[in-house]
């Protein structure tokens, strides 16, 4: 799959609320390899897109599938599946470098490196509801790229949250328009002996 997520009654709940139609039920949003299942765009995610039911009637072979799976495991589980919500992650990135190095260079390194970890098609990105964490973006990018872990480097990092609760429909992923990178070179200058 491109998107898989599974959730449970308790998970639903804190969500959007009790019902008893909830009782013994798995909620799955998912988008096959072949992304033949629709899904919503969530454009701001300060302002969250509800997901919407799918009917039995227009289930998916690949969801069908996923059902047989679940009730193989288990039938006494009745599963439903709704839209997954796409969501681009806005992440700003700012860094001041050594003008030893080539801010376009350090740029297209830093645009890759986060694509690789956060890209749509990313391991962690499929799964639901990714959040990048500033420890991890920090750590990554320090990790990877000679430039920012200079002791003359300088990089602040924004990400935008989604608004609300946690939403594992939710299909959340940095892409090349939802990423920032502004690098600038500067010449950094030792201090003087005996200053």
């Amino acid at each position: 799959t491109k998107f898989l997520s599974v959730w449970n009654e308790s998970t639903e709940e804190i969500i959007r609320g009790a019902n008893v139609d909830n009782i013994n039920t798995l909620f799955v949003a998912c988008v096959s390899a072949d992304g033949t299942e629709s899904f919503l765009e969530e454009p701001n995610p300060q302002s969250p897109v509800t997901p919407t039911f799918i009917a039995e009637g227009n289930l998916t072979v690949t969801q069908k599938g996923i059902r047989s799976v679940i009730l193989s495991a288990d039938d006494s589980y009745r599963v439903k599946f709704m839209t997954p919500v796409r969501s681009k992650i806005p992440m700003t990135i700012t860094a001041t470098i050594s003008a030893a190095y080539v801010a376009s260079d350090v740029r297209s390194k830093i645009i890759e490196t986060i694509l690789a970890e956060y890209g749509e098609t990313q391991p962690g990105s499929r799964r639901g509801t990714v959040k990048p964490l500033y420890k991890r973006v920090y750590s990554l990018l320090r990790e990877k790229i000679p430039a920012l872990s200079d002791a003359n480097a300088d990089i602040t990092v924004s990400i935008t949250e989604y608004e609300g609760e946690y939403r594992p429909e939710l299909w959340r992923f940095v892409s090349t328009d939802s990423l920032t990178v502004t690098v600038t070179a500067v010449n950094v200058l030792p201090p003087a002996w005996g200053n």
